[in-house]
């Protein structure tokens, strides 16, 4: 009696130390043998390289699945993932011959990394799920086209090894997403969940939409999210098809403060058309090393915040229509540029301040409310309106420029204008 009590106690502890210190579940191997087949056969998976002896069940959220040299061996050998929740850990495609396919449309989550090779065919159209809790993960798409990717996986780390291509979306929801130097394309790039992120852009370009998308978006959400912008550009394009009806193509939102180096928003609607604009809404301090509007109608959109600042070293304004900027932003840009056939409106006040503004585009309207300009060279028609402060002004011979009247002009330094003058003007020089 006291013999078993012993035993009874002795399996006891073991039990309570296997429930305290729970073993860490260890990857296995599933090769995909015996060429084409569906995902939910276990006839396919093996446990060694084209061996024979099989896996009782599918892979699990923990284990690797590998198709190599003994996984195919006819061209165009198809894998179709048939299972409602298909998963895995790794997944590698390393040494599989005979350009196999892959196909399916169910959601596929990988918990670890994926390499894909040149020489196979990805005809997958459902949804890829990122989600490893863990970093060092990696992501070899070489070449191949995703339809929509979202990376979700809290303390989980992803790295691109090459360029990323996705007919859809990209969704960073949690974790931490390095692009290494790497291109991303796809419709609509989102980083919007409350969840602690990370961005790491180094010199990638990001090109979000294209000529032909109505849909397209850039969207980011500061709180929680940690972004390292390095070199990387944003190139976002698209249309707007809606009459009356402004499309946000770029919306940066929360309480706290982003830094992108270089974003480029092009409007690519065929003709100018009166309210189809395509509209920036920014919420939050964003700071940007250049920022370059070309195409149709944009409109820096009003958003209700306080914390709405704009900082942008250089404002390139190219292409044509209705460039506005609206003064319900603090506005700080150390240089504006607008050429070809572009009309700026610019609608500031005394909470904005413009560094220098060249202006060689179609017609400028300077819409101020005791706004402050350092240097302003207006080189085609202009209009300004309101009361506002230069510390330089010049005006180009042979173009139209109106001044408001009831309103004050103060130039502090230098005021040029050459050519006929008609109108009443009232100039006091300063004194010196």
């Amino acid at each position: 009696m006291v013999l078993v009590s012993r035993k009874i106690y002795f399996y006891s502890i073991i039990l309570w130390l296997i429930c305290l210190y729970p073993c860490k579940s260890i990857a296995i191997n599933y090769y995909w043998v015996g060429g084409t087949g569906s995902w939910s056969d276990i006839n396919h998976w093996a446990t060694t390289s084209g061996g024979t002896i099989n896996h009782l069940q599918v892979p699990t959220a923990f284990d690797d699945v590998i198709f190599d040299t003994s996984s195919f061996s006819a061209t165009n050998q198809t894998v179709t993932v048939n299972s409602a929740n298909p998963v895995c850990r790794d997944m590698n495609w390393t040494g599989a011959r005979f350009t196999p396919k892959f196909t399916g449309l169910n959601t596929l989550r990988v918990y670890g990394s994926l390499k894909l090779i040149p020489a196979m065919n990805w005809n997958y159209t459902g949804q890829i799920y990122f989600e490893s809790t863990s970093p060092g993960r990696t992501i070899t798409s070489a070449g191949k086209i995703f339809y929509s990717i979202t990376f979700q996986g809290i303390g989980g780390e992803w790295t691109l090894m090459d360029a990323l291509n996705i007919t859809v979306s990209s969704n960073l929801i949690s974790g931490s997403l390095i692009t290494n130097n790497q291109n991303v394309n796809c419709q609509s790039f989102y980083c919007t969940s409350s969840n602690a992120r990370s961005l790491i852009l180094g010199s990638s370009i990001i090109t979000v939409g294209s000529i032909y998308s109505t849909s397209s978006r850039l969207y980011l959400i500061g709180d929680n999210l940690s972004l390292d912008p390095g070199t990387s550009i944003f190139k976002v394009l698209g249309k707007n098809t809606s009459l009356n009806q402004p499309r946000n193509i770029v919306s940066i939102l929360g309480s706290s403060a982003l830094s992108l180096h270089n974003i480029e928003i092009t409007n690519t609607n065929p003709y100018c058309v009166s309210n189809v604009d395509l509209t920036c809404e920014i919420q939050s301090k964003t700071t940007f090393h250049k920022m370059t509007i070309s195409g149709k109608q944009f409109y820096l959109s009003y958003y209700s915040s306080t914390n709405a600042k704009i900082i942008i070293d250089s404002l390139l304004i190219m292409g044509d229509c209705s460039k506005t900027f609206d003064n319900s932003y603090k506005l700080k840009i150390n240089e504006i540029i607008c050429s070809q056939n572009a009309e700026l409106f610019l609608n500031v006040d005394q909470q904005d301040t413009i560094k220098n503004l060249l202006f060689n585009g179609y017609q400028c309207t300077i819409n101020g409310i005791n706004a402050k300009f350092h240097k302003a060279i207006l080189n085609r028609d202009s209009y300004i309106n309101g009361s506002n402060t230069f510390d330089s002004l010049t005006f180009a011979p042979g173009y139209r420029y109106e001044l408001s009247s009831a309103s004050t002009q103060t130039i502090n330094t230098k005021f040029s204008a050459e050519g006929a003058c008609s109108g009443n003007s009232n100039y006091s020089p300063p004194v010196f």
